[in-house]
Order: structure tokens, then C-alpha cells, then sequence
């Protein structure tokens, strides 16, 4: 395990987050108003992992899902806001620091490459071309 990953781990004891709920609470803190399908694109998991997720956190109150329409829309609580106020800065300063080890080169690859395996992970094409592109804009 990173030391990174090592130092997530212990900011997440004290809330008894896991870090799947810690990335729901970021992703939906985001973006707050997004469908349970678009988090679960965002997240590359599937929609029934992702109900289970928020099923917990809305137990917990950190979470809600109130119907609009045919779906649900995401919103972080008060506490969930609170909650992610405390932890979200924390990790953002942890991955740029991880980060800064990279050439801007380098970052740019690693972008290419994260790209393409999400581009493949959704059934899509792995070619850079513009349909490429426009499914990375899309997101």
C-alpha cells in the first residue's frame, strides 16, 4: 500500500468511511444533481454497486436521493457536505503532491492512457481518433 493511500486509509477511520463511500461523497459533492447512472459512468461500476453504496450513506444520512421523474437525483446532505468539506481537501493536496513527481509529459500520457482504458471499459472504441475524443468530452 502507498504511503498515499496509507494516509486516505487513516482520514477515513474516524468517519468509518470506506473508500468507495469516500468517492461516492466526492463525486456527488462535485456535481450534486446527477442521476445514480451518470455516478455510476463517472465511477466505471455498475448501477446496482452504486445503489448499494448510497443505500449506506443514506442510512447514515450523509446522502439523498430525492425522485425526480423517472430518477433519482443526487445530493449531499448537510452532514455529507460537512463531511466532505473535512476530506476532500486533504486528498486533493495528497494526489497533487503524488502528481508533481510527473512531467507534464508524463501527466499528459497518463491522461492518454486513463482515457483509453475508460474509453474500453464502456464498450468503446481504444483508437485516439475524433469519436475518441468526443466520447472523452462527453463525460
Amino acid at each position: 500500500m502507498s504511503t498515499q493511500h496509507a494516509a486516505l486509509g487513516a482520514r477515513l477511520t474516524a468517519p468509518r468511511l470506506t473508500l468507495a463511500q469516500f468517492d461516492i461523497i466526492a463525486q456527488i459533492g462535485a456535481a450534486e444533481g446527477q442521476s445514480q447512472k451518470e455516478l455510476a459512468d463517472r465511477l466505471v461500476v455498475t448501477q446496482g454497486n452504486v445503489t448499494q453504496l448510497l443505500q449506506k450513506l443514506e442510512k447514515r444520512r450523509l446522502v439523498a436521493r430525492p425522485p425526480d421523474g423517472r430518477c433519482n437525483r443526487l445530493q449531499l446532505t448537510s452532514a455529507g457536505r460537512r463531511l466532505r468539506d473535512a476530506l476532500v481537501p486533504g486528498q486533493e493536496r495528497a494526489i497533487a503532491q503524488l502528481f508533481a513527481a510527473l512531467t507534464d509529459e508524463e501527466l499528459e500520457m497518463l491522461s492518454r492512457l486513463l482515457r483509453k482504458i475508460g474509453r474500453m471499459e464502456r464498450g468503446g472504441s481504444t483508437e485516439e481518433g475524433p469519436s475518441a475524443r468526443k466520447e472523452d468530452n462527453h463525460e
